[in-house]
């Protein structure tokens, strides 16, 4: 053969292969599947095994009419996975006309994302708003019900026998049995299940009504606020229950979890929890039927402080909410009896494993700063002063050498606690300027990583855990940045990707939310981690699960559960990274069960939705080629 048609014949077999490559590539288009706000930055992401897509056409065509709004390009973000060697990103925020809408790659084989919708926050958000809602008021335990599916459980709670603390072993098993406390029995009816199980905790549950709180004192303009202030209260009814106010006791558990071969605890059988009191009341099964309550001391003694501030916070809010002088005078009792010196390990739950938390001076700052505000309202300024350079003290404290705030979670309320601070602050004052430095070296430091991953991921793979609510957490704590200090840019990308995150713009194209995908018929989770949506086969639309993360779970299971999903398939696993992995799985707790403190942080971000500050992002990373102009598109 001449070198010519040597050359020929190369040229001839690298299309070829290049042709086979193409027909074999593989894309996946990520959106916030929930939808997009008209004024904000928008960003689409495509997942692909081709690597060729740079500079390719991304089309946004409305549902409705089929026409084409958009057209911009490909800009290649980075690199994803062994299979999925490439992301490239679309924006298309010239589209701002309410509609459903659905992003097209033609050169991919015209790969199409999942419809989504652009609208108002009440049309985008209000919705999430609802189901959240809901989920709260589908856990709730004992007899006061929302729902006719959901028949009184538990009401053994109202006469629960008193018990110290529990012992366990580093394996989480009981040593031995329970002893009494020895000082009766208390009304600990009520309350909401913690999580996938039936127990209930003060260290979550304190948490919730904060975020409950907080979000009605902040965003007035959030739909059916009358109904979240009667879910909000009926958390605070509970903790009421648990904190006796006159005798200064606090019980902060009711169920046992963990047991033995001699006990059977609450994550030992798979039921629904009015099955619970067909058990024996003696044997393995009686702390079932007839549930235990922990005490945290003896009446008088003090208190673990994350649960102290926590509890005083939620007063103190339930007080600037309602105007009750009961919860003034509840919040100011059980913040006095915090224990802040000697603490050691802090009371969460029995056994401490289940929330490991090591850190509690943002609890008694947020503490300490809501009584600020509530002794302001009821004209007591000399209190208020004095709550307030508690909150000060507490705030230098907490900073220490890091001077930055965590994302908002159970375990840190650092951000929230600082933006109080910095809000009940003078302009000139030098703790109001710390505070605004400590939330912005927090989201700078988030924002630096976000950067690095395509998807605007901020930690690094593989080395977080909770990761969906810590992610919703540094939305939160991004908008709080942006209406204390009116910059509405400097941290929109990590504050707008970290929602946009959770509601599907990741790697594996699922939200993280029960049913919060406009378009919800494929969406995950579908197997949820969670006794009574998997029994009754009723999605407990608006928990947020874990999402992906490190841990495994084991193959064996309760033979009680319906199977979910069928034949147990893994329909993630092309899509990990660096040691993560997401599950969808009613076996999977570690990626797939909701939880209440999860929950709440989300109902905070899509609250500050409906504020009047608007994220600006300074740049757009890819050019648009064309835009059309369309009328309203009114929907399905």
């Amino acid at each position: 053969l001449s070198l010519e048609e040597m050359k020929r014949q190369a040229v001839a077999l690298l299309l070829c292969a290049c042709a086979l490559a193409c027909a074999d590539a593989k894309s996946y288009v990520r959106v916030n599947q929930a939808g997009y706000l008209p004024a904000e930055t928008k960003l689409a992401y495509v997942l692909s095994s081709n690597k060729g897509l740079a500079g390719a056409d991304c089309q946004v065509v409305s549902v409705a009419t089929a026409v084409v709004n958009l057209t911009s390009r490909l800009v290649d973000s980075g690199v994803w996975n062994s299979e999925f060697p490439k992301v490239y990103t679309c924006t298309f925020s010239a589209v701002n006309t309410a509609g459903e809408y659905r992003i097209v790659v033609p050169s991919a084989d015209s790969v199409v994302s999942p419809v989504f919708q652009i609208g108002e926050a009440a049309a985008v958000y209000g919705g999430l708003l609802a189901n959240a809602l809901f989920y709260y008021q589908a856990s709730r335990d004992g007899s006061d019900q929302k729902f006719t599916w959901r028949p009184a459980c538990h009401a053994s709670d109202a006469s629960a026998t008193i018990y110290n603390t529990p012992a366990y072993d580093d394996d989480d098993v009981l040593q031995g049995s329970l002893t009494s406390a020895g000082i009766g029995t208390a009304d600990v009816a009520g309350g909401w299940f913690d999580a996938g199980d039936y127990i209930k905790f003060v260290e979550t549950t304190s948490y919730v009504v904060d975020l409950m709180l907080f979000t009605l004192n902040r965003y007035a303009d959030i739909p059916d606020r009358a109904a979240l202030l009667e879910e909000a209260q009926f958390g605070l009814n509970w903790l009421s229950k648990m904190w006796n106010n006159d005798k200064k006791l606090l019980l902060y558990q009711v169920g046992i979890g963990s047991g033995n071969d001699e006990i059977l605890g609450d994550h030992d059988v798979w039921r629904l929890p009015e099955h619970d009191a067909s058990y024996a009341a003696a044997g393995k099964t009686r702390y079932l039927r007839n549930r235990p309550t922990f005490a945290a001391g003896a009446a008088g003694s003090s208190i673990s402080p994350n649960l102290a501030g926590r509890l005083a916070s939620a007063y103190a809010l339930c007080y600037q909410v309602t105007g009750d002088a009961d919860c003034l005078v509840r919040a100011e009792t059980v913040f006095a009896q915090a224990r802040t010196s000697g603490v050691g390990q802090l009371l969460t739950t029995a056994p401490f494993d289940y929330y490991p938390e090591d850190e509690w001076c943002s609890d008694m700052e947020l503490g300490a700063i809501e009584l600020h505000f509530a002794a302001t309202k009821a004209g007591d300024i000399t209190a208020a002063r004095n709550y307030l350079a508690q909150a000060k003290q507490y705030l230098n404290k907490c900073l220490g050498s890091s001077a930055s705030v965590s994302p908002l979670n159970l375990y840190d309320v650092s951000g929230l606690a600082a933006f109080e601070v910095a809000r009940a602050s003078a302009s000139d004052d030098a703790t109001r300027a710390a505070a605004v430095a400590a939330l912005a070296a927090g989201l700078s430091k988030a924002q630096q990583q976000s950067s690095k991953d395509p998807f605007g991921m901020w930690t690094e793979y593989g080395t977080a855990g909770d990761v969906a609510p810590e992610t919703l957490g540094w939305a939160a704590v991004g908008h709080l940045y942006a209406e204390l200090t009116g910059d509405s840019a400097s941290f929109a990308s990590l504050t707008r990707k970290s929602r946009d995150y959770v509601l599907g713009a990741n790697g594996w194209g699922q939200s993280f939310i029960i049913g919060a995908a406009y378009d919800a018929t494929g969406s995950a989770p579908l197997c949820a981690s969670h006794q009574i949506d998997n029994l009754l086969d009723r999605r407990y639309v608006g928990g947020v699960v874990d999402g992906p993360n490190a841990a495994s779970f084991d193959d064996e299971f309760f033979e009680e559960a319906r199977e979910c999903p069928a034949g147990w398939t893994d329909a993630f696993s092309a899509f990990d990274r660096d040691g993560w992995h997401y599950w969808d799985d009613v076996r999977s707790w570690p990626t797939d069960e909701p939880a209440l403190d999860y929950t709440a942080v989300s109902m905070l971000v899509f609250a500050q939705q409906f504020s009047n500050v608007s994220l600006a992002e300074s740049s757009v990373v890819t050019p648009v080629l064309s835009v059309a102009t369309v009328p309203h598109d009114s929907g399905r």
